[in-house]
């Protein structure tokens, strides 16, 4: 065998080897991998969030919001058998309409089949996003949601006003952001795991209950409640926000829809 023809060989052997590890792998992970729809609904209570609709709060106060927007991030499933699954590039901005849509709906690709107990992500921008300038898709500065007077992101807006007993209404402006209020959320599934397969997908159902927000519930970092004064109520940074974020982590619950 001439040098010519080893080459050959060693450079088709090394083609072939590739095309098989390199490759199969990932055909058979495609081939065993299903699909996850993860629906967010968010509500008041047991009613969808409307905006420029009045709602009572866990105290008793009425509220009406005009703006409801947040960034539920970094996504990821834990098996039975404490394997994670995280879905790439996942931020996401869930903002209610004025034209009544309060639910969003989030498909995980790719999620490897077996049985699943949790769901965790966030509530905001991890830091490296957070300060990594300007971004694209749900990231996008020109969505709204990036202070320009500060590097980084708000991670929750809750717009709207508060009705006083005198019958006025006085605003209130919850922006809330920065490093220190980003909000890990991890929820089980109870008792009963939730099966992913390649034949169909599974479907998930996430309430937000927008009430949690205003505290009223026990171990509530911060109560939000309407002022007994004509004064308008407003939180935008400062030490009140990190114990805003911590109410807002606990809106969150799960379920599997048959």
């Amino acid at each position: 065998m001439t040098i010519k023809h080893r080459l050959f060989l060693s450079n088709y052997l090394s083609l072939a080897l590739s095309l098989l590890f390199g490759f199969a792998p990932h055909f058979l992970s495609a081939q065993s991998a299903g699909v996850v729809k993860l629906r967010v609904s968010n509500q008041f209570g047991k009613e969808a969030l409307l905006l420029n609709q009045p709602f009572t709060t866990l105290h008793g106060d009425t509220i009406e919001l005009t703006r409801f927007v947040y960034y539920l991030s970094n996504i990821q499933l834990i098996g039975k058998n404490k394997t994670v699954w995280k879905q790439p590039e996942s931020y996401h901005l869930l903002e209610v309409s004025e034209e009544g849509q309060s639910a969003f709906d989030i498909t995980l690709d790719g999620v490897p089949e077996g049985e699943y107990t949790e769901i965790a992500f966030a509530v905001g921008v991890d830091s490296i996003r957070n300060h990594s300038g300007k971004q694209v898709g749900a990231l996008d500065s020109d969505n709204g949601m990036f202070w320009m007077w500060e590097t980084g992101y708000v991670f929750l807006k809750a717009e709207g006003f508060f009705y006083l007993q005198s019958g006025r209404k006085k605003s209130v402006v919850y922006h809330i952001g920065r490093d220190d209020c980003y909000q890990p959320v991890r929820l089980k599934m109870g008792n009963k795991p939730f099966q992913v397969q390649k034949t169909k997908a599974t479907n998930l159902v996430m309430i937000a209950d927008v009430r949690q927000l205003f505290g009223g519930f026990p171990g509530a970092t911060i109560e939000l409640k309407a002022p007994y004064i004509d004064e308008s109520v407003s939180v935008m940074g400062g030490p009140k926000a990190p114990k805003v974020a911590r109410n807002y982590a606990r809106m969150f619950s799960i379920s599997l829809q048959p």
